[in-house]
């Protein structure tokens, strides 16, 4: 729905795959064509669904489902995306193997046109011991 109000629509791709799971936090990229979300297959919780992935659909509502496999990787969690400034990166939390605790935070090239994903790197000068998640970007 527009900033300003109006009707709510479902947003293609991603509202209709609530019959298996779940699907949580949002968010917008800076140029507006894209929304990441974590979701769930199993639908478990929003906390830290063993199955939880991150994913983008398409903002122009065309029903475009990115599953940003190279960034998910091949094991563990991923959840809380959330965006760079320029929209040029997303960082999440996750916890694969290889980490420096529960759940470290993690950051991802995105090409901000083609939504296409690269490999995530532990962002280790962040990451504790315990449960590290939803970073916050300055400008």
């Amino acid at each position: 729905m527009d900033e300003n109000g109006g009707t709510p629509v479902p947003v293609m791709g991603a509202s209709t795959n609530l019959t298996s799971g779940s699907n949580y936090y949002p968010s917008f990229s800076p140029n507006g064509q894209w929304i990441a979300y974590t979701y769930s297959a199993s639908g478990t919780g929003t906390l830290a669904a063993a199955d939880a992935r991150i994913q983008m659909v398409s903002a122009a509502n065309n029903g475009t489902v990115l599953p940003m496999n190279t960034l998910n990787g091949n094991n563990g969690a991923h959840s809380y995306p959330t965006w760079s400034v320029d929209g040029r990166y997303l960082s999440f939390s996750s916890n694969r193997s290889g980490g420096a605790g529960d759940w470290d935070i993690y950051l991802a090239p995105i090409d901000p046109a083609t939504g296409a994903d690269g490999a995530a790197q532990n962002l280790t000068v962040a990451n504790g011991p315990a449960f590290d998640h939803s970073a916050q970007w300055s400008p």
